[in-house]
């Protein structure tokens, strides 16, 4: 065979080489794209529509369960199937007209209320709605989150997903519309409080890191003041 058809094989057999190394690497990107939970297009439904009895609509996401339109018999629903507490968001003459606390407790549910609106959300609400949403010791189930109407319930969680799941701003507040948030202002309260309090969670990383540091500088200083 001369030369120029061993060259024109060499290369041919290069470029197949080269083909195949690129088609491997391709196809393990994509793999791990699709594996990913937090790319759009590739992730799961993170809302999931749940039978409740003779509610109309109730979503969940792990074991947060938001629902509007209670009555006792969700409640009492809600004790059987093992749930831990129930945080009432509605506003409050709502729940004054209508009271949840006494049934909720009686049937075993922990119970809370803090109304939350969610065309004005306030930080010091909010900031005790999350610390509701967080299991205290060693409380397990499900939590039932309920508002007068599906804008408020939407919100929290949309914030629950940004600043305790880790999701996106983008992602968090197309969950929350997926939920019921309600664009223009209620969406705009919610990047407002994820920034806030992301803003506040790095403070507190950089602190601590901080704090890390200086002790360790203050250990060493001593180890060599001993030496």
């Amino acid at each position: 065979m001369s030369s120029k058809g061993r060259s024109s094989i060499g290369r041919r057999r290069r470029a197949a080489s080269f083909v195949a190394a690129c088609g491997g690497a391709l196809a393990l990107a994509f793999t791990g794209c699709a594996s990913d939970g937090d790319h759009d297009g590739a992730r799961g439904p993170v809302l999931v529509q749940e039978e409740f009895g003779s509610l109309e609509q109730v979503l969940r996401h792990d074991d947060l369960y938001l629902a509007t339109a209670v009555d006792e018999d969700a409640l009492e629903l809600a004790a059987r199937r093992g749930f831990r507490a129930v945080l009432d968001l509605r506003p409050d003459e709502e729940a004054d007209r209508v009271p949840f606390g006494p049934h909720a407790r009686r049937v075993g549910l922990e119970y809370a209320h803090e109304a939350v609106d969610p065309t004005a959300l306030d930080d010091a609400s909010i900031d005790r709605v999350l610390a509701l949403l967080r299991p205290a010791g060693d409380a397990v189930g499900p939590v039932l989150v309920i508002g007068g109407s599906v804008d408020s319930p939407a919100a929290v969680f949309a914030i629950h997903r940004a600043v305790v799941d880790g999701a996106s701003v983008e992602e968090a507040l197309a969950d929350g519309r997926a939920a019921g948030l309600k664009p223009g202002v209620s969406e705009a309260q919610v990047e407002l409080q994820v920034e806030r309090l992301t803003r506040s969670s790095d403070a507190t990383a950089d602190d601590t890191s901080a704090d890390t540091t200086d002790s360790s500088s203050s250990s060493s200083s001593d180890a060599g003041g001993n030496a």
